[in-house]
């Protein structure tokens, strides 16, 4: 698509930064956002052994972040793979500020089939019991929800199952 500037909403080790950067031109420019010090030091580090100069880690609360962003230059793609319950406002804050005709992208918005199935008390996990109304699954809705409406963008979610299981992304674009 030729981007030159993505945002992405969640750092963790910085493995998606790492492809979303390469991807860029020499002179393109990543920024991305992860609320916690300890994952953005790892993020950092690996951003070095691969060789990655233009990606800027910033620290802090996601949503503040977002805000604090101008949209004097906008971005050509955003990915965010933060805390679903946060999907409503990250998403509106994309939305502002990506291009027109711009990607959103947003990881995991299926949520393993809960977020479409409100008809049982629980499922189990292997590590904790997730019910429909967590607030994970209540955040996507609601995102899901605003879309339908939202005159500024199409969009579709996309889920995938391979051998390791159900994966998905919703995938926007700015009109």
């Amino acid at each position: 698509m030729g981007a030159k500037r993505v945002l992405e909403v969640g750092t963790l080790g910085g493995y998606s930064t790492i492809h979303l950067t390469q991807g860029l031109p020499e002179d393109g420019e990543m920024i991305t956002l992860e609320i916690s010090e300890a994952h953005a030091k790892v993020a950092r580090e690996n951003l070095a052994k691969a060789g990655i100069r233009n990606a800027r880690v910033l620290v802090g609360n996601a949503n503040e972040s977002l805000r604090g962003l101008s949209t004097e230059e906008p971005f050509d793609l955003i990915f965010i793979d933060a805390d679903k319950k946060s999907s409503p406002s990250y998403f509106l804050e994309a939305k502002r500020l990506v291009r027109k005709h711009g990607v959103i992208i947003m990881d995991n918005v299926v949520r393993k089939g809960w977020v479409a199935d409100g008809g049982f008390a629980c499922r189990p996990n292997p590590s904790r019991v997730i019910y429909p109304d967590d607030s994970s699954i209540e955040g996507v809705r609601t995102m899901l929800r605003m879309l339908k409406e939202d005159k500024e963008v199409e969009a579709t979610t996309i889920a995938t199952a391979d051998k390791k299981g159900y994966d998905d992304f919703l995938y926007a674009i700015k009109l």
